[in-house]
């Protein structure tokens, strides 16, 4: 480790523990709309995830007390967390573990999770890929190509690479590739 303010604030870092996802309720949910999401959040089978409220409801901050945070992120917990979650609906249990796998699994920069009927429930965004791609080291091309080219189904065939997968989609419907099928709640 070295030394002075930078060796202090690594070995601080080391200590305490920074969750791997951190999420972000859509700021338009409101009510009982926004308890079933943070619900369904904290409810994932990846079980390391950390949920912001969006602010201006004391009863949401003091039902969730200890497990949600009401305030804005920090940036060293922006930096250290492995992904920020994005999320416009409820999502199925597993649907975060799944596109943390297809996250980390091809490197990509960005997994979109889609319900059945084919809304974007929430979107998945690496850290590390837009840190590459903020200092430069991957142009937009390649960064652009890893955020389009995850498998859309998660037994991650090779028809859902070639655009003819059964189980996702016939090789006529227009669909982009990059989504994450959940499965049904």
């Amino acid at each position: 480790m070295g030394g002075g303010k930078d060796g202090e604030r690594i070995r601080i870092a080391a200590l305490v523990p920074a969750p791997d996802v951190l999420a972000t309720v859509d700021a338009d949910a409101r009510g009982w709309e926004l308890v079933e999401i943070v619900d369904a959040v904290l409810n994932q089978t990846h079980r390391d995830v950390r949920v912001r409220l969006p602010g201006g409801d004391p009863r949401l901050d003091e039902l969730y007390r200890g497990v949600a945070d009401p305030g804005p992120w920090s940036p060293d917990r922006l930096r250290r967390a492995r992904a920020r979650l994005h999320v416009h609906a409820p999502l199925p249990p597993d649907a975060l573990a799944r596109a943390m796998d297809l996250l980390t699994g091809h490197d990509l920069g960005r997994v979109e999770i889609a319900g059945p009927d084919r809304r974007t429930l929430a979107a998945l965004v690496s850290t590390r890929a837009a840190g590459r791609a903020r200092r430069g080291r991957v142009d937009d091309a390649v960064v652009q190509h890893r955020e389009a080219s995850p498998p859309c189904c998660p037994g991650l065939c090779s028809g859902c690479r070639r655009g003819r997968c059964p189980g996702c989609r016939s090789p006529t419907e227009a669909r982009p590739p990059r989504r994450a099928l959940a499965s049904p709640a």
